[in-house]
């Protein structure tokens, strides 16, 4: 009983946890299966940058959907899903500098700038 009724008080923070690390799993399981068709490196930046971009907007949207519907429920979620979109956004970086412009400063520099 004790275990139902902690999920019932935590069943969205378990969502979100759920939510935002099932995707990494899959795009782990498609890259090491090798079901990426022509750039790999593409798709992963895409996909990490992408996800990175859904979880900050659901981070920032927390706050006016607790003050439109009263759900504060929603707050104690806020930081979980900022977390994870740093950790998409580092990963995207990281595959960015490091798989596309294997860390060289030079090419990194021309990308970003030119």
């Amino acid at each position: 009983m004790v275990l139902l009724e902690k999920l019932r008080a935590n069943w969205l923070r378990i969502v979100v946890h759920l939510g935002a690390l099932l995707p990494l799993a899959w795009l782990a399981w498609r890259y090491t299966q090798g079901l990426f068709l022509i750039d790999p490196v593409r798709e992963i930046t895409t996909f990490t940058g992408q996800g990175a971009l859904i979880l900050l907007v659901l981070s920032l949207a927390c706050t006016p959907v607790s003050t439109l519907t009263g759900w504060s429920r929603v707050l104690r979620v806020r930081r979980a899903l900022g977390v994870y979109a740093f950790v998409y956004a580092g990963l995207h970086f990281l595959t960015f500098a490091g798989l596309d412009y294997g860390f060289d400063l030079e090419l990194l520099q021309q990308a970003i700038f030119d």
